[in-house]
C-alpha cells in the first residue's frame, strides 16, 4: 500500500469510526451516553439532535468525496454523495450555531467552535459554487478545505483523552480543542496543497 493509500485508509477509517461512537445517542440512554450534551436536551433540542444526525452523516460521506475512484467511474453517484454531504453540512453547522447560546464553557472555547461552524458552511458552499461553474480544479481545493473542517470532529476525541488523561475535565478540553481540532487539520491540507497537483487552484 502506498502512502497515499495509507492515509486515505486511515482517514476514512476514523471518520466512519468517529461517526458511529457518535450514534450512541440513538442506542443508549441519553444521560448515560452524552451527559455532558444533556442540558441541550431540555433546551434546544431540535438543533442537538439535528447537529447529532447530519454531523455524523457528513462525516461518513467525506472518504466518498475524496475516492478518485468513484469520482472517475461514477460521476453522477459522486454528484448525488456530495450535495447530501454540503446538505448535511449546512444542517449541522447551522445546529451548531444554535447550540451555542448553551453552551458551558469559557467564551474563548465558543468561539472556536462558532468559527469553526462558519467556515465549515463558507467552504462547502465554495465548493459547490466552483462545482456548479465547472471550475473543478477550485471545486477540489474547496472540499478538500471542507472535508479538513468535517474532520475536526476527529481531532477533537483524539486530543481530548489525552487532556482528560492528564487531569482536565471536559469542558476544560473545550479550550484546546475548539481551536485546535480544526487548525491543525487545515494547516495540514493548506501544506498539502501549495505543494501538491493543485497548487496553482489553491493559490487562484
Amino acid at each position: 500500500m502506498t502512502l497515499s493509500r495509507l492515509w486515505y485508509a486511515t482517514f476514512a477509517l476514523l471518520s466512519v469510526l468517529t461517526a458511529l461512537v457518535s450514534a450512541r445517542a440513538f442506542v443508549l440512554p441519553f444521560a448515560a451516553g452524552m451527559p455532558h450534551m444533556l442540558h441541550y436536551l431540555t433546551s434546544v433540542p431540535l438543533p442537538m439532535w439535528g447537529h447529532l444526525v447530519f454531523a455524523p452523516l457528513a462525516l461518513m460521506l467525506a472518504p466518498a468525496q475524496l475516492a478518485t475512484r468513484l469520482r472517475r467511474t461514477y460521476p453522477r453517484l459522486h454528484r448525488l454523495t456530495g450535495y447530501t454531504y454540503a446538505g448535511s453540512v449546512l444542517l449541522a453547522a447551522v445546529a451548531s450555531l444554535a447550540m451555542l447560546p448553551q453552551f458551558q464553557g469559557t467564551l474563548w472555547a465558543l468561539t472556536g467552535f462558532a468559527v469553526l461552524a462558519l467556515l465549515w458552511i463558507a467552504a462547502t458552499a465554495s465548493g459547490i459554487r466552483c462545482a456548479i461553474r465547472g471550475d473543478t480544479a477550485r471545486h477540489r481545493v474547496w472540499m478538500l478545505r471542507s472535508v479538513a473542517l468535517t474532520c475536526a470532529a476527529v481531532t477533537l476525541r483524539l486530543i481530548m483523552p489525552v487532556l482528560m488523561a492528564s487531569g482536565w475535565s471536559l469542558l476544560e478540553t473545550y479550550n484546546v480543542t475548539a481551536w485546535a481540532s480544526w487548525l491543525i487539520n487545515l494547516a495540514a491540507v493548506e501544506f498539502y496543497l501549495r505543494r501538491g497537483p493543485l497548487r496553482s487552484a489553491s493559490l487562484a
